[in-house]
């Protein structure tokens, strides 16, 4: 329970220093410094959390001392989703504040003042749980928790596996992304003689890259033009063995069951050869190129002239050491866009007067 809480909020602690980033909404001074030792905190106490799962059973110091985590952890939380909708609405009312008055040098900070009462009452909030988080932390030595030092080098926490299977409508603001992506697939790229090209939708973790993807996947002109379509979930650095296993079996829609890399690679060239092909390798973490060369040269030579592999990644330099030939770098929703799917979470299922009522 408590290894999970944690592990969650950490999460939600780094999906939101990156929507700051991304965003560029100014922070009160200091709450980037605090944020960072939560952080930092929660790494330290997640490497004793499955020691204490253990000894709580029997001890009651060390039950009462997870209670006191479990307590902050959910402060913590509210405190975040505080922010997080703090941030998107200032996104919504700079666009609105932009587009009603395009000179700014009135207002040159760009932040009204209850907005900013705002934000500082929620960084006071902050560095008060920061500070009850760092003493239950201090609390740690009392209790000679065994230390799982694999648990707590962790760098990346298990993500969700994807499927190109989605609800269309439910996405909201990326009709240009998805024509940019879709030209880039139906027309001839340049070099496609040396092979298929790789287009890659690079961006932070959590902004659509692979909401993106899925939109385009499933799209007419795009279902229409190739001849194999095939989603495979990567979700991790590229394994040689895993990823061309997961190919084939999306090819043939049944489990693999062999166990050398050479009748992977032929049975996929089989598969494909004389297709216009699409492969979306989603989600890849980091890359090695001797590992993905063995898949790309078999997928070079089975796949026709007009196929193309469609990555998704948080980092440029994946795109670069794969050899994307075109990179689209996935940037956060306009203010106009955040309103749309605001309204759209809001008011789906209300009738005019309910919303009038809002």
């Amino acid at each position: 329970m408590a290894e999970a809480l944690v592990s969650g909020v950490f999460e939600r602690l780094t999906s939101i220093s990156l929507q700051v980033a991304e965003t560029g909404v100014r922070l009160v001074v200091g709450v980037n410094e605090e944020v960072e030792k939560i952080g930092s905190t929660l790494r330290t106490i997640r490497a004793v959390l499955a020691d204490t799962e253990k000894r709580q059973v029997k001890e009651q110091a060390v039950k009462l001392w997870l209670d006191k985590l479990q307590n902050v952890s959910y402060d913590i939380e509210d405190a975040l989703d505080e922010w997080s909708t703090a941030i998107l609405k200032s996104q919504i009312e700079d666009s609105s504040f932009s587009s009603t008055f395009p000179v700014r040098s009135l207002q040159p900070s760009g932040i009204s003042v209850p907005r900013l009462v705002g934000r500082r009452t929620t960084a006071v909030m902050i560095k008060e749980l920061n500070e009850r988080l760092q003493v239950i932390a201090k609390e740690i030595n009392d209790f000679s928790f065994i230390v799982n030092l694999t648990r707590n080098n962790e760098l990346e926490p298990e993500r969700t596996k994807t499927t190109w299977f989605i609800d269309v409508s439910e996405i909201r603001g990326r009709d240009q992304g998805k024509n940019t992506i879709v030209r880039m697939l139906l027309n001839e790229i340049s070099g496609e003689e040396r092979g298929i090209p790789l287009i890659s939708i690079v961006g932070m973790g959590g902004i659509g890259k692979t909401a993106l993807a899925q939109i385009v996947y499933n799209d007419r002109e795009v279902t229409a033009y190739f001849q194999k379509k095939l989603w495979v979930c990567v979700s991790g650095p590229f394994d040689e063995m895993r990823v061309p296993k997961a190919t084939l079996e999306a090819l043939t829609g049944t489990p693999s069951s062999f166990s050398e890399l050479n009748s992977v690679l032929e049975k996929i060239h089989e598969n494909i050869a004389g297709k216009r092909l699409l492969l979306v390798l989603d989600d890849v973490w980091r890359q090695d190129e001797k590992k993905w060369q063995s898949l790309k040269y078999c997928l070079n030579s089975g796949a026709v002239p007009g196929s193309k592999i469609l990555v998704t990644t948080r980092k440029d330099n994946v795109a670069t050491i794969m050899d994307c030939t075109q990179i689209f770098h996935l940037g956060s929703l306009s203010g106009e866009e955040c309103w749309s799917l605001f309204s759209h979470i809001a008011f789906s299922g209300r009738n005019n007067r309910e919303r009038g009522c809002l």
